[in-house]
């Protein structure tokens, strides 16, 4: 798989502000933003793991900004919940949801 880096602007100084008045309120920066990267799954055991590594990597290098992964299983009838389980538990940066109403 071959990603290239897209263009991603550094977070804003943490003391970047602007200053509140009576007609405009403040506005602050956030200093590290939270990504949340939602990854869809059903029955993708063959290259769930992979999959998540590899995107887990290449955020960890490429992105300045705090992020987490989330494996959304909408009822996969494999192993796909529990290999979503394995690395939620053994990487902090991955966490899993588990939804088995399919399609509600």
């Amino acid at each position: 798989m071959n990603m290239k880096a897209a263009a991603i602007p550094q977070p804003p100084a943490r003391s970047r502000h602007l200053a509140a008045t009576k007609s405009q309120p403040a506005f602050r920066a956030i200093a590290r933003p939270l990504i949340d990267i939602v990854v869809p799954a059903l029955n993708e055991e063959k290259i769930l793991q992979k999959s998540i590594m590899t995107l887990d990597e290449y955020m960890a290098k490429h992105l300045p900004y705090r992020y987490q992964i989330t494996i959304a299983d909408n009822g996969s009838q494999d192993k796909t919940l529990a290999i979503a389980k394995n690395l939620a538990e053994n990487h902090r940066s991955v966490r899993g949801f588990y939804w088995r109403d399919k399609g509600v």
